[in-house]
């Protein structure tokens, strides 16, 4: 049996048991990578395992959810806008997630935290307000509802100077999707100019190499997509910074990667290789493509080599991050079918 076969096997007999249902670590997460592998495998049993687990989300959210993204209300609506948009499945965004838009507008309203934990949740909320608005615009009410909105959200982030780098992940999301929308404003600018900061663009030395990664696929997103809505100053410093980062800070980092222990999408191999795929997609670089699928076959190749479906995960003895997206063994299943790995590989052989 083959490790993907492996993982694919101990999720769905175990992924309904797991009590976290949201996107990073539990239950939306684990469908969007089934979702992904029925759709590069054409096994129908895997679309109906992950809406099985749509469903089981559905059923188990509570009005006393937490907001965040990781694991919170944010991050599951996020998901199922994801794949709405995507084509995974069928669904009306506007009336199945209208309780998931008042309830956010709430807790933005009433109920937002304050002090450092202020930042992460106005990404989470960012984040998921974005994805709601991609590829949208008219005068649609609840469009204009969701816009105003996402505008608390600019502005909020904009008065609160964000003072650590714990949201990374959001940051960069952030970072990459704002040119991308018509909301994009002189205010948007402002803050995308301080998360370059925050994300150390500009002390690249602090981050290892998965987090470089992430900053150079922020910064290519910007790069190649961004050009005619960013501002000519701010574009200069993005190209200067890109240019540094494929040329010296990326080589640098690869050259001292330590052996690979963590085949997870967090800081594991299975992000390099999802990240450089994502890389090579913004780029049309072919010499991304490659490491990509280098990557991925490393982080097969390691996990061949294991006993346990489990050994090179974070956080495995907790099982509501163990069988997750970001630190669990789904990860590995998300990279290996988003980037077509199994595909790519058998017309290689050919």
């Amino acid at each position: 049996m083959s490790p993907v076969e492996r993982i694919i096997n101990t999720l769905l007999l175990n992924a309904s048991f797991i009590d976290n249902i949201g996107l990073l670590n539990g239950k939306m997460g684990i469908s969007i990578a089934f979702y992904h592998l029925a759709r590069q495998t054409g096994n129908k049993i895997y679309e109906d395992y992950a809406g099985e687990l749509i469903d089981e989300i559905y059923e188990e959210i509570t009005v006393n959810m937490p907001c965040d993204f990781e694991n919170g209300l944010s991050g599951i609506g996020w998901g199922i806008e994801y794949l709405v948009q995507n084509g995974f499945i069928e669904a009306d965004t506007d009336e199945v997630l209208s309780e998931f838009d008042e309830k956010l507008l709430h807790e933005l309203t009433f109920h937002r935290p304050e002090g450092t934990e202020l930042v992460g949740f106005l990404l989470s909320l960012g984040a998921y307000y974005l994805m709601r608005l991609k590829g949208r615009a008219g005068e649609n009410p609840i469009w204009q509802k969701n816009s105003q909105t996402l505008a608390m959200v600019f502005d909020l982030l904009e008065q609160n100077e964000p003072q650590t780098t714990n949201h990374k992940l959001l940051a960069f999301y952030f970072m990459s999707e704002v040119p991308r929308h018509e909301f994009y404003t002189g205010k948007a600018e402002n803050i995308l100019n301080r998360f370059l900061a925050l994300v150390a663009v500009k002390n690249p030395e602090v981050l290892e190499l998965w987090f470089r990664l992430a900053v150079f696929l922020a910064l290519a997103t910007l790069r190649f997509k961004g050009k005619g809505k960013i501002s000519r100053e701010l574009y200069e410093s993005i190209e200067e910074s890109y240019n540094r980062f494929e040329n010296y800070v990326l080589p640098e980092a690869i050259e001292n990667w330590p052996e690979a222990k963590n085949f997870t999408m967090y800081c594991g191999t299975s992000g390099v290789s999802l990240l450089y795929w994502l890389i090579f997609k913004v780029t049309g670089r072919e010499e991304y493509q490659q490491k990509a699928w280098q990557w991925q076959e490393m982080t097969l190749k390691l996990q061949s080599e294991t006993k346990s479906v489990f050994a090179g995960y974070l956080h495995v003895e907790d099982e509501n991050t163990g069988f997750g997206l970001l630190r669990g063994i789904a990860s590995v299943l998300l990279a290996q079918y988003v980037i077509e790995y199994s595909g790519i590989l058998e017309k290689q052989k050919a």
